[in-house]
């Protein structure tokens, strides 16, 4: 059995992962027009990700005060343009963190 998620993000940084922190770029959202055609372009950023048999994880994490959003990616390999396509996606930026904020097995 897998332990709980919010373990597994916690001990990101002992695989080859990498986790990047999703925060708001812009004040408004990107149109709903622009967000679908952008949706494409990341759809098939993470399908070439698992066409290697490796995963992209999408965490969001709440706590007593905030919701953080997350993306994980494989640590080997040209991944950056499945965080870049999902920024541009959402209106979003991405900082690379060690472990997600919250996210802790104790």
């Amino acid at each position: 059995m897998k332990p709980p998620l919010r373990e597994r993000a916690h001990r990101v940084s002992t695989r080859n992962d990498l986790m990047f922190k999703l925060t708001r770029s812009s004040a408004s959202a990107p149109k709903r027009e622009a967000a679908v055609q952008r949706a494409g372009a990341f759809g098939d950023a993470v399908k070439n990700v698992t066409r290697r048999g490796d995963c992209v994880t999408l965490l969001s994490v709440r706590d007593d005060h905030d919701m953080s959003s997350y993306v994980i990616t494989p640590g080997q390999g040209s991944n950056s343009h499945v965080v870049t396509s999902l920024c541009s996606t959402l209106g979003a930026k991405a900082t690379q963190v060690e472990s997600a904020d919250g996210a802790s097995s104790t």
